[in-house]
């Protein structure tokens, strides 16, 4: 499954970048294909990040709006999110993924 685990785009942290590495191998080591904004590079500019973001979005099987420390997100968001791609499964907890 693919599956696009939500994070910042921007002022990533090394806590933010910490947190997406565990939620990656988990989630890699039960065979799963993962994408996160986190793994862009600091010097592409937000409308790049998210032309990308919204590519690997389309093409995700699963969406978690969950990563260790960055969980702060509202119904809208996930809307938003799902808009792009109306197949996907939505989870607020990458526990969720099987």
């Amino acid at each position: 499954m693919k599956v696009f685990v939500d994070g910042k785009v921007s002022e990533v942290t090394s806590e933010d970048i910490l947190a997406f590495v565990k939620v990656q191998k988990k989630l890699k080591s039960q065979g799963h294909i993962v994408f996160s904004p986190l793994l862009l590079p600091d010097d592409f500019d937000l409308g790049e990040k998210m032309d990308i973001c919204f590519a690997f979005l389309r093409a995700s099987d699963a969406i978690a709006v969950e990563t260790g420390n960055y969980h702060d997100k509202t119904q809208v968001f996930i809307d938003y999110l799902t808009q792009y791609n109306l197949a996907a499964t939505v989870c607020g907890n990458v526990n969720d993924i099987k």
